[in-house]
């Protein structure tokens, strides 16, 4: 199930950086869905930091293009690493997938140890500078 190989590949500690509410929004969408999960989900959501906020507050790159859109900010602090080489690279189209094939008590996943380029945002955070997951 896709909650089982999620909670496996995040495993019990550490921070886990994101870049907008969505993965908050949607960890809310399954605890309510599976009652069952929903405290190991509130414990990964408590885990979660939102970059976005700190980009807007105190980053700025002439590459960002009046943009904070993760296409944008991503390359110019990232250099070499992008949206070009993935299946679903826009998040619209991520998120409509997610919801054609939301998660039903059968559905399997591949295993948490998979390696994966099919969507950037998941590929993104394996590459993200490391001094811009750690807490305050």
């Amino acid at each position: 199930m896709l909650i089982e190989r999620l909670l496996e590949a995040l495993g019990q500690a550490g921070s886990i950086c994101v870049y907008s509410p969505y993965e908050r929004r949607t960890l809310r969408h399954l605890a309510a869905a599976f009652p069952q999960k929903a405290d190991a989900l509130a414990a990964v959501q408590a885990r979660l930091f939102d970059l976005l906020p700190v980009v807007r507050e105190h980053c700025y790159h002439p590459q960002f293009h009046g943009s904070f859109s993760l296409k944008n900010v991503l390359p110019a602090l990232v250099p070499g690493l992008g949206y070009d080489d993935v299946a679903v690279a826009d998040g619209r189209e991520a998120a409509a997938f997610y919801q054609r094939n939301a998660p039903s008590p059968t559905t399997t996943w591949p295993s948490a140890n998979t390696p994966s380029r099919r969507y950037a945002p998941t590929a993104t955070a394996t590459r993200w500078p490391p001094w811009s997951c750690a807490r305050r």
